[in-house]
């Protein structure tokens, strides 16, 4: 490309633009100050290129190097993607598993409730029947010691009883004054009482009292002590309204004389009529 001269050797010059013929031979009228702006910024251009173009140079380069120990680098991007995947896979199942925690835990603590429940009422349970089989061994204790205790003393028994008074009906008045404790030496023993205190023997002062001492002291201390002793053969301490008729072997009058008492509500009549007609039911056997 030159410039196009006219016949005196000037340059062409139209709109203020010089006029130049390429190679075809056609006029081409160049804007030589746009053409010099169009430069610069190709120049500008050029040279973000060619920084963009180092910069990658260094990354290649500095991926090289870190490939060096890759022999197989297809095979290495394979275990690459493998591993990303399986993190992938375990960042899913980390969310799953907190989830199964969660119900697991509420599984758990559902079944320890379950189970203490279960221990609690079947604690419950056992608590009652120990409770009843304790009771039922304490009556069993009682009936083989407070009991016997009545049945084989000289106050309730045999031929010379002291009282009026048979043993179970004994019991009856006086059972809930004997209690059965343990001694000083872990042994079961029946302690008498008068109220709240402990009955003390006259005997040996400072030592409880036995069955028959506290026996004593309770007749004596009783409002009703003449009634409740024997005064002689066939008699009583009080005959009260019944006359001679608790001397009487007849049954008929023995009963008719206790419905009477009672009636009357004569305790004491009544106590002597009910072992009169015990005797009268229940004579002693020969030896």
């Amino acid at each position: 490309m030159k410039l196009k001269l006219d016949e005196d050797g000037n340059v062409v010059v139209v709109d203020g633009k010089p006029v130049y013929v390429d190679d075809d031979g056609k006029d081409v009228e160049v804007d030589v100050p746009m053409l010099f702006i169009k430069v610069t910024e190709l120049n500008d251009e050029s040279k973000t290129h060619r920084l963009k173009a180092k910069e990658v140079g260094e990354e290649l380069k500095s991926i090289k190097d870190k490939l060096d120990g890759i022999e197989d680098l297809d095979e290495w991007l394979e275990t690459a993607k493998t591993a990303l995947d399986t993190v992938a896979g375990l960042d899913g199942k980390s969310t799953i598993s907190a989830e199964k925690v969660k119900e697991l835990r509420a599984e758990i603590n559902s079944a320890w409730e379950d189970k203490n429940k279960a221990l609690k009422d079947s604690y419950e349970e056992k608590l009652a029947e120990g409770v009843v089989t304790v009771d039922g061994k304490d009556k069993i204790i009682r009936k083989l010691t407070v009991s016997n205790e009545f049945a084989s003393s000289p106050f309730f028994s045999g031929q010379d009883r002291k009282t009026i008074l048979l043993p179970d009906m004994a019991e009856v008045y006086f059972g809930p004054s004997f209690k059965v404790e343990e001694n000083d030496d872990g042994e079961m023993v029946v302690a008498g009482y008068i109220g709240d205190n402990r009955i003390l023997s006259r005997a040996n002062p400072g030592e409880p009292a036995d069955f028959n001492e506290c026996i004593a002291e309770i007749i004596d201390k009783h409002p009703q002590k003449v009634d409740i002793l024997k005064t002689g053969k066939g008699g009583t301490g009080s005959r009260g309204n019944a006359g001679d008729v608790i001397d009487s072997t007849d049954l008929g009058k023995l009963k008719e004389a206790y419905d009477t008492a009672e009636k009357a509500n004569d305790v004491s009549t009544m106590v002597g009529l009910k072992s009169r007609i015990h005797a009268v039911e229940h004579p002693p056997t020969a030896p």
